[in-house]
């Protein structure tokens, strides 16, 4: 397995339309880790199978940044233009940059699996796909397997 090192202090300045990472699935704990990321300085592209998820994501982070009043139980979004929605799985995975870095936020099961299947037509081999979804050990060991005699040859983490 690839070591995925995030770095903090990448320079998003290399390609600027170019997101750090990506976050697949906005629900509650998907919306709030890529805000977190924003916070740090990562320009991070989200997608959602619903675009109206996405959209709210977008305009709550809109109104904090534009809110003269601080926003309560909310730190460090500064950054929050960082984010960057797309309507299509396509759009999405073309906006980051190369290695790509995409976190499933999606629920674990069968949803990962058709989520880890939509994705593939756009992977390149070296792109790292992160499954937070809580999955079960099996399944990330049966995921990596098949993508492993996959002829792209893709990586799950």
């Amino acid at each position: 397995m690839k070591n995925s090192n995030i770095n903090p202090k990448i320079d998003s300045n290399k390609n600027p339309k170019k997101s750090n990472i990506g976050v697949i699935g906005l629900a509650v704990m998907g919306a709030n880790l890529a805000r977190n990321l924003a916070s740090k300085g990562f320009r991070t592209s989200v997608f959602n199978r619903t675009y109206q998820k996405t959209k709210e994501l977008l305009a709550l982070a809109e109104q904090i940044t534009t809110n003269s009043e601080p926003a309560k139980n909310v730190e460090n979004l500064e950054n929050q233009g960082k984010l960057v929605g797309f309507e299509t799985l396509e759009e999405f995975v073309q906006s980051l940059e190369s290695p790509r870095k995409i976190i499933l936020m999606v629920k674990s099961g069968k949803p990962v699996d058709d989520c880890i299947e939509s994705l593939k037509p756009f992977l390149d081999a070296c792109d790292i796909v992160i499954d937070c979804g809580n999955s079960n050990w099996k399944d990330t060991l049966r995921r990596q397997t098949e993508l492993e005699i996959d002829p792209q040859n893709l990586e799950i983490k």
